[in-house]
């Protein structure tokens, strides 16, 4: 009797033991709240059972022995493929497997994405980021401030894009990098990754719009700083072409356009207001120390923005402002009228 139960017992525990192994073997996680993916190799030759400890090392899995009851139950264990994986701890070893025995590996290709409003330095510091070995040239290319002069070690560009030769002397490409979503394959360059960005200007500022902006007696470049100020002043893609109607208003009539957009540019900070002292800064970007525009764009403007500088709305207004916490723009016709707007919604 005493036999029995001692055998009885031991395969109960045998059974715990098999349901614990399955259970981790398909459900079971590292750390469920840890997403964050990290480079898994598996080397061309290695079989599941390296695997396995490689990715017990790794700390990819609880147990080499789950892994490798997983592979050797699904029959698994012949169909991994060589190559770097992104692995993360709350993946379970059927997704491991999954990727593994399809090939699925790490994409040589990097996605950049760039929103409306970034300066050059913004997006080269989110190139050093995301492809640092591109970033120098990169930033030695599109910094350079000699485009269009015949003895212009840096510039490689202004033979083949005809925006380029608006630029005034000493202005680099701040403004002229389109945002946009941009993929970095493993052969692009600094130079192949900029002509990505031209290529995209050039195409998304079409002829016919170019056409447009010279029937209005207007330059590109004109536009382009117009729109960078339009881009960073309004807070809905509604109030762009009042905001631009209202700067165009400023600039007709050699009124200062007193952007805080462009105190933000100088200063490199952004502020809900600026002190005298900061409005009293000495550059030719100061937009309430100037009349008309600064020298060149503040920023990157997008498709909105610059459509609704080329298309402003006619209105009366001539002053608004924006609440930063709500996103809500209120206009006024007069100095009055501005000042009960910022009384009135304590701005």
């Amino acid at each position: 009797m005493k036999k029995v139960i001692f055998i009885l017992i031991g395969f109960l525990v045998f059974l715990g033991v098999y349901a614990k192994i399955n259970k981790e073997a398909y459900e079971g996680v590292v750390d469920k709240n840890n997403n964050v993916s990290q480079d898994f190799v598996i080397n061309k030759g290695d079989g599941s059972t390296q695997v396995g400890e490689n990715m017990a090392k790794a700390k990819l899995v609880k147990s080499k022995y789950y892994f490798w009851y997983y592979v050797w139950r699904t029959k698994m264990d012949s169909k991994l493929q060589a190559g770097t994986y992104e692995i993360a701890k709350d993946m379970t070893i059927p997704e491991m497997v999954d990727k593994f025995s399809k090939g699925k590996v790490k994409s040589d290709i990097v996605k950049l994405v760039v929103p409306e409003g970034f300066t050059n330095d913004k997006i080269i510091k989110l190139l050093e980021e995301k492809k640092p070995k591109l970033a120098p040239e990169f930033k030695k290319l599109v910094k350079c401030q000699c485009l269009n002069e015949p003895e212009c070690a840096c510039d490689r560009f202004s033979k083949k894009y005809d925006f380029i030769k608006e630029i005034p002397s000493g202005l680099d490409l701040e403004g002229y990098l389109f945002p946009d979503t941009y993929f970095i394959a493993k052969k692009d360059t600094g130079a192949t990754l900029l002509s990505k960005f031209l290529n995209n200007f050039d195409k998304k500022v079409s002829e016919d719009l170019r056409r447009e902006i010279k029937n209005q007696n207007k330059s590109l470049h004109e536009i382009m700083t117009m729109a960078s100020i339009v881009e960073r002043e309004a807070r809905e893609d509604k109030d762009r072409p009042i905001i631009a109607g209202i700067f165009w208003n400023r600039f007709n009539v050699q009124h200062p356009l007193q952007s805080d957009a462009t105190l933000a540019y100088i200063l490199k900070t952004d502020k809900v207001k600026y002190y005298q002292d900061e409005i009293e800064t000495n550059s030719p970007y100061n937009t309430y120390k100037n009349n008309g525009l600064p020298p060149g764009p503040i920023c990157n403007p997008g498709q909105e923005a610059i459509l609704a500088t080329v298309h402003p709305r006619e209105t009366d207004y001539f002053y608004f402002l924006n609440d930063a916490k709500t996103g809500e723009t209120f206009f006024a016709k007069t100095l009055e009228g501005h000042r009960r707007n910022r009384v009135e919604h304590g701005l």
